[in-house]
């Protein structure tokens, strides 16, 4: 029994073995590549301004005076923590009171926005789409 366990997992690690073989040729072919992180991901981590809840990050042209993004004043954990709150809230008059600091917040984008930190407009909408689509 044995024998026959160790001969099929021979000729399964072949099978799957030439599948690699074909599959790398033909991304090679095509000019893909297999790589868990390729090179050009490695370089658009190094322009990440900030780190998003997609996980992906935001990298927003920043000139050298500092202008395109601003921070938000919010953490990360603080704005999920303000998004669970409006989300749970029980009722109107709850959720009204857990948005203030998401009013709050816009105000503070359109500051930015006019002062071309477009950014952090940008940083919030991304961090609001993806806590609802959660």
């Amino acid at each position: 029994m044995k024998t026959l366990n160790e001969a099929t997992d021979k000729k399964r690690a072949e099978l799957l073995g030439s599948i690699a073989e074909k599959l790398a040729e033909a991304a090679q072919t095509l000019g893909y590549s297999l790589e868990r992180r390729t090179p050009r991901m490695r370089q658009r981590d190094r322009k990440v301004v900030t780190k998003t809840f997609h996980g992906a990050g935001l990298v927003v042209p920043v000139d050298r005076n500092d202008v395109g993004y601003r921070e938000l004043p919010e953490t990360d954990a603080d704005l999920k923590r303000i998004c669970r709150a409006v989300v749970e809230a029980a009722s109107d008059e709850e959720r009204l009171k857990a948005f203030a600091p998401i009013q709050e917040m816009m105000t503070f984008v359109q500051f930015a926005n006019d002062e071309c930190d477009y950014g952090m407009g940008l940083e919030l909408g991304l961090d609001l789409f993806c806590y609802g689509s959660a």
